[in-house]
């Protein structure tokens, strides 16, 4: 991997030269933009690695920057930070595709280990991407010899394209509008007094509902049913929210999950869409909320499975 850069966006001049410092003396090339126009005038005049945008700044949101940035460069990482907790603000980030949502003040060796990380990420991913590269030349050149001797072969030990787009293609589901009979909804709490009327009123519509009072009952039937969406609680006894959400998108990442609670987080709001959850709503819930989430949830693309946390 070649020269690591990084643009830091933030309009307070002893943030970006303190963080500037810091990673420079991580070994990385670190460039500074005192405002949204600058940095997207830099955006134009040179390539960065990893972008870290503050949120609110006079001229543009930092929120715009992130998706000018996943619009024109999606191999790049953007880190948003704050000082403004704003639960969603750290929601639209995380939607939007960002890294991480960062609230200031933090940590540099914690924002250090993150660099570090992302940047592992993406030489693994670069690794992935060039034995691909090589599957397929072997595959191509391998069909060339057969074509130019006119004798069929069967390609038993390589993926063709066909396949290749099958199996990207699975993980994806079409932008269709789910009627009531296609959409299966899961709903986990331990709350009986919200799942059940909660429960009561989606069938009464038309929904085909299943509960579950924690995260291993939620599981358990999860091997037995199929459904397109669970709403799941984040404080539960037993199995955690977290990590009953970590599960489900790893055993089933065609499953969409919209986190539940009753007592919000900014810090969990993030961890929940950064662990691949779709959704993170405040309770009492309204129905008609629920409805058009689970509709508009299952008609999304599959976000990205988690396999470690």
């Amino acid at each position: 991997m070649g020269r690591r850069r990084i643009l830091i966006v933030d309009d307070e001049l002893a943030l970006r030269e303190s963080l500037a410092g810091w990673l420079e003396r991580d070994g990385y090339d670190v460039e500074m933009a005192s405002g949204s126009k600058e940095a997207l005038k830099r955006l134009k005049d040179a390539r960065f690695d990893i972008f870290i945008v503050d949120v609110k700044m006079r001229e543009i949101s930092g929120i715009e920057i992130l998706k000018q940035v996943n619009a024109n460069y999606p191999n790049a990482t953007v880190i948003m930070m704050t000082a403004y907790g704003s639960i969603d603000k750290a929601i639209l980030a995380m939607k939007n595709k960002a890294y991480d949502y960062l609230l200031k003040p933090f940590d540099p060796i914690d924002l250090s280990l993150m660099i570090k990380k992302i940047f592992q990420e993406k030489e693994n991913a670069s690794k992935h991407r060039q034995a691909e590269e090589h599957v397929k030349n072997r595959t191509d050149n391998k069909r060339k010899v057969a074509q130019s001797k006119s004798v069929p072969v069967i390609f038993d030990d390589f993926p063709n394209k066909n396949q290749m787009l099958s199996t990207v293609s699975s993980t994806q589901k079409n932008s269709i509008d789910f009627e009531k009979k296609d959409l299966k909804i899961m709903l986990v709490d331990d709350e009986k007094r919200f799942i059940l009327p909660l429960k009561k009123r989606l069938s009464k519509r038309g929904y085909d509902i299943i509960t579950a009072n924690n995260g291993m009952d939620a599981l358990k039937k999860l091997k037995q049913t199929s459904v397109q969406v669970v709403f799941l609680d984040v404080v539960m006894p037993f199995m955690a929210g977290i990590e009953t959400l970590i599960e489900i998108r790893n055993l089933y990442p065609n499953i969409e999950v919209i986190m539940l609670t009753g007592k919000a987080s900014l810090e969990d709001a993030v961890k929940c869409l950064k662990y691949g959850a779709a959704d993170y709503l405040m309770k009492p819930t309204d129905i008609e909320e629920i409805i058009q989430k689970a509709a508009a949830t299952a008609a999304e693309e599959a976000r990205p499975t988690v396999v470690q946390y």
